[in-house]
């Protein structure tokens, strides 16, 4: 984050968009499962990890604030749906009274973004297929799709980049 900031610091920005999880936590209970219940390898002090979560994003958040106003999106993975939904929570609950900070940790799978022009869906990419994230776009979102001409899909879950287009809509996998 410092290095971005770093190299963006003579660029003047309207807001940021933070978006958090996509199985940043990797886990999400103390025995060390997914959410669907699969043991995976990982630091297995699951407080531990999640407090020192919440403070990097706090920390994060506290710095972005300082070009812009911070929208941060929870898009919960499917390692760690009700992790990154508690992460969301936390985020929430110490940044509510802040004028220039948005917590959207809602538990959707699908999170939408509107600057300008541009309409963005963000979603971890495990539900769902690619092709289909167009046509979910317009009936989930009809005023934003009507009102934008720019539209991606921002998705993980494939441990890949890759950009591929349909119905003119851009679907990157991050």
């Amino acid at each position: 984050v410092n290095t971005l900031l770093e190299r963006s610091k003579d660029f003047k920005f309207d807001e940021v968009l933070y978006v958090v999880g996509n199985d940043a936590l990797n886990y999400d209970d103390i025995e060390g499962r997914t959410t669907s219940g699969q043991v995976v390898s990982n630091d297995s002090r699951y407080h531990k990890v999640f407090v020192k979560a919440r403070e990097v994003h706090i920390n994060t958040i506290e710095k972005l604030r300082e070009i812009a106003p911070v929208k941060v999106v929870v898009v919960p993975g499917n390692h760690d749906q009700i992790s990154a939904w508690h992460l969301g929570d936390s985020l929430y609950c110490y940044f509510n009274k802040y004028d220039d900070v948005t917590v959207d940790y809602s538990p959707n799978v699908r999170k939408y973004h509107q600057f300008g022009k541009v309409m963005l869906l963000l979603t971890h990419g495990d539900k769902g297929k690619r092709e289909d994230y167009p046509l979910l776009m317009a009936a989930e979102q009809p005023k934003m799709w009507g009102d934008t001409q720019f539209r991606e899909a921002h998705t993980g879950h494939m441990h890949q980049t890759k950009t591929q287009e349909f119905h003119g809509v851009r679907v990157r996998i991050l």
